[in-house]
């Protein structure tokens, strides 16, 4: 009925644009109805006679209809739709060719269940309409000439990069939409990005996705990530987090090689509550050179996609511990107790600076009579030779603004690890807030002119991002880690911290009227990392407890 009366369909007129072909303006039409209107409406009332109000008004509505159709129809309407030429735009299909799309529910794989739907060709109007292209997907995008020339099963399925780089093809041909076939998500760095999806809505290209395969595979294992340092000390302890993507819960069992030496097998137990899990494995004590480590998930029963519970990564063991400044104002617990700890760690060598006196510094653990002669390094050469800095109760002012400098690029440039820690000269009561090394911190310290440094007991609290941190795990098990931290000691002391970072985490909490404070405090800075220990009081926890307990021990050697 609507295209009987308007001659064309309705999404014609929803999609169109209507305009006059008179090339008239349209205030004239509106200005030359209003004037129709006016006149018409004079006549009738001149000429009324006898006629009632009601007739006259209908008399001058019909009127008034007509008027306004010929005046349109001198201005000569025109609908305007603007349509695709046939095979004048293309439609990109991009076919994931990864390893799981060899697999299948049944005799027939995923891929082949794809090519078929392939080959049988795209709906008639499609086909009519777009030149079709299709590449295949998997460590990156390939044109595909004939759907009998399939590529190999490739290892990844960097989906997010295929797409952007099909994007970026548009520039060169008209690409009306995108078609990707898979049966997965993307694994690659791209999707990772947070303006990812931004950049590939500014094409202005829609994409459509096809699944292939069952959504949810409760059979299935896979390693997603294995979290670990690409090199480590002699002598150093180095923890894997791993996330594990499963379809339903139970037992796994995981085994570690290097090269084909078997390292560690350990079981993880997989909860109900989430599809991925994250775990935490201590690697053994590795001799000095260039490890390539295979972490691998055993099979379940009925599992068939075995490639994906595979990770390998390299780590190279340096001949030499790690080297640590410590840099301290003043005697107090903390620095023997720190001292004592890591003195006993073999991967680690610990040169501490314990300024005694306004010209006068401490020097313990140096290897020559000249290091650290004049105090804290005053070049970035002699800076740069250390691993990790620690800062304890000193005030900024005792080092220079060049030193600052260098405190700041040893984070960002050498790639250093940094900790401040609590103190009456420490944090914002010691001025760094005022100094070019605020900007790697991962707070931004108080302001104030009161001290925000209390010699008062707190007790600690493993905060939701600890209990994943290994620095922060003294069990590989979640429950008995959080059990092991609430038992702990209240340390002797604390600093207000300030006002966390973006992309700060907090690993460790303490209570202050009712609300969470951060305690330890963690952020990448550059290609280091800073942190902040809101406390000098953790040896407290040494004094405590029996002294076979190594918690105190294990906390600070994973800081470090």
């Amino acid at each position: 009925m609507f295209e009987f009366w308007f001659n064309y369909p309705l999404h014609a007129w929803r999609q169109g644009e209507l305009y006059f072909a008179s090339g008239w303006p349209t205030w004239l039409l509106l200005l030359c109805l209003s004037l129709v209107l006016l006149l018409l409406a004079t006549g009738l009332y001149r000429q009324r006679g006898g006629i009632s109000a009601g007739r006259l008004a209908v008399v001058w509505v019909l009127q008034s209809l007509v008027a306004a159709v010929l005046l349109l129809m001198l201005w000569q309407p025109v609908l305007r739709v603007d349509e695709i030429r046939e095979t004048e735009n293309r439609l990109a299909v991009l076919l994931d060719v990864s390893a799981s799309m060899s697999y299948g529910e049944s005799d027939v794989s995923r891929l082949q269940n794809a090519l078929q739907a392939l080959d049988d060709g795209l709906p008639g109007d499609l086909e009519k309409t777009f030149k079709t292209s299709v590449y295949s997907v998997a460590g990156d995008l390939q044109p595909l000439l004939s759907l009998q020339e399939i590529p190999g099963p490739g290892l990844q399925s960097r989906l997010g990069d295929s797409l952007l780089q099909t994007m970026q093809q548009a520039a060169r041909e008209p690409l009306a939409a995108v078609v990707l076939v898979s049966d997965g998500s993307d694994n690659g760095a791209t999707a990772a990005r947070p303006d990812w999806w931004r950049e590939l809505a500014q094409y202005g290209v829609p994409v459509y996705s096809v699944g292939v395969g069952r959504e949810k595979l409760p059979e299935d294992l896979e390693l997603l990530d294995v979290q670990l340092a690409s090199a480590s000390h002699a002598g150093g302890i180095e923890t894997a987090r791993l996330t594990v993507r499963h379809g339903r819960a139970g037992q796994a069992a995981l085994k570690v090689y290097d090269g084909e030496r078997l390292l560690v097998s350990e079981p993880l137990t997989l909860a109900a509550s989430a599809d991925e899990s994250t775990h935490s494995l201590t690697l053994p004590l590795l001799p000095p050179g260039v490890h390539e480590l295979r972490f691998v998930l055993e099979p379940w029963a009925g599992e068939r996609n075995l490639q994906n519970n595979l990770q390998r990564r390299l780590l190279r063991i340096g001949e030499t511990p790690k080297r640590v400044l410590y840099v301290e104002g003043e005697p107090r617990w903390e620095y023997k107790f720190i001292r004592r700890a890591l003195d006993r760690q073999a991967g680690i060598r610990l040169v501490s600076l314990l300024r005694t006196s306004p010209n006068k510094f401490y020097r313990q653990g140096v290897e020559s009579p000249d290091e650290l002669i004049d105090g804290f390094p005053a070049d970035r050469a002699a800076l740069f030779a250390y691993d990790a800095v620690i800062i304890g109760s000193i005030n900024a002012a005792q080092l220079s603004p060049e030193q600052h400098d260098n405190l700041r690029d040893f984070v960002a440039s050498r790639g250093g690890s940094l900790l401040m820690l609590a103190g009456s000269s420490g944090l914002a009561d010691g001025g760094w807030g005022r100094t070019s090394l605020a900007g790697a911190l991962p707070l931004r310290l108080p302001d104030q002119q009161a001290p925000t440094f209390s010699r008062t007991k707190v007790k600690v609290a493993l905060s939701d991002m600890g209990g994943f941190s290994p620095i922060t795990r003294l069990s590989s098990d979640a429950d008995e880690n959080l059990a092991l931290w609430s038992q702990m000691p209240e340390v002797a002391d604390y600093q207000l911290p300030g006002e966390l970072k973006p992309g700060a985490r907090s690993l460790l909490e303490i209570s202050l009227d009712g609300q969470a404070s951060p305690l330890l405090v963690q952020q990448r800075y550059g290609r280091g990392f800073s942190y902040v220990l809101a406390t000098g009081g953790t040896w407290r926890w040494q004094m405590q407890l029996p002294s076979d307990d190594q918690r105190h021990e294990t906390f600070w050697r994973q800081l470090l």
